[in-house]
């Protein structure tokens, strides 16, 4: 190829992969298997990360095709003490086409794959377009695949380094307009399990969703979500003497709730708006009277 400076970019699938078996890796006399190295963010746990095997010795989080030949240490021990099965390739896992300007020309273009087979430079619209090079190339042993699909593809910059979760982790509260919606939506997590969309704001606010995704494996705190602090605690004051509730004209008022995002506690909505200040003065000023809010 002559195109320059295109970039390979590296991947992120937080799916839960299914495999069957390669002839080629359950043959007598077939090439030992290259485990790689530990350069992924969770090798030397003690589990095998690497989504080209499968077993008891296998982490129970999700699989990441990052992790494919970086968790060697783990996975040559576990493969060892035959707690693993090699699995290469996903099940259906497509080499697509040869309708790639490259395509039939000895090596392996499609930016899904690694390894001395593949061509200088690689683009991601050519993933899925040089099947017969690629095919050729990994049943050589001379590629390995790092990502499924071309959906698999972010610049490296982007990608989340995810870290474990340390001891006493405060997972915060239910607060969030989207809490036990069944996915986690706080921007610490990342993986299957979130939500698409993460807002800042719900950090440390959907506590029961984002625990129930911890405990399936199908969310991973992420390096910038541990390093964030959970929100400081309200500082209440007195209520002024000639202090102004507003008026009735916010979408919420007269719901018995105060959505007047001044004021805090068990009386208060769950989610306020910078809108809606000044404008439920009737509940505000009924669950203030009532102790259930304040300034």
């Amino acid at each position: 190829m002559t195109i320059t400076n295109k970039l390979l970019a590296t991947c992120l699938s937080a799916s839960v992969l299914i495999f069957t078996p390669l002839a080629a890796a359950q043959e007598t006399g077939a090439p030992a298997v290259d485990f790689g190295t530990d350069g992924g963010n969770f090798s030397n746990d003690g589990e095998c990360d690497d989504p080209r095997f499968e077993g008891a010795g296998m982490t129970e989080t999700m699989l990441l095709p990052s992790d494919i030949l970086n968790d060697a240490t783990d996975c040559q021990t576990a493969y060892d003490a035959g707690n693993l099965t090699y699995m290469g390739l996903p099940k259906e896992f497509d080499f697509g086409d040869d309708s790639s300007t490259w395509a039939n020309d000895g090596e392996c273009d499609d930016p899904r794959f690694a390894g001395e087979g593949v061509a200088d430079t690689l683009l991601p619209e050519d993933a899925l377009r040089d099947a017969t090079d690629c095919q050729a190339a990994y049943e050589a042993g001379a590629i390995h695949v790092i990502a499924w699909s071309p959906g698999d593809f972010t610049d490296a910059a982007t990608q989340p380094v995810f870290v474990d979760l340390p001891g006493g982790f405060e997972f915060g509260d239910n607060s969030s307009e989207w809490a036990n919606d069944g996915e986690c939506d706080d921007p610490r997590f990342g993986g299957e399990g979130s939500a698409d969309t993460l807002l800042e704001e719900d950090a440390f606010r959907d506590a029961a969703d984002c625990q129930a995704a911890i405990d399936a494996g199908t969310i991973r705190l992420t390096e910038a979500g541990a390093a964030m602090a959970p929100p400081s605690p309200p500082v209440f004051v007195d209520l002024p003497d000639d202090f102004n509730f507003g008026d009735d004209d916010s979408q919420w008022a007269n719901d018995e709730e105060c959505d007047d995002p001044r004021f805090a506690g068990e009386g208060a909505a769950d989610v306020l708006l910078d809108e809606d200040a000044y404008h439920d003065a009737s509940d505000c000023q009924a669950a203030h009277a009532a102790g259930t809010i304040q300034l």
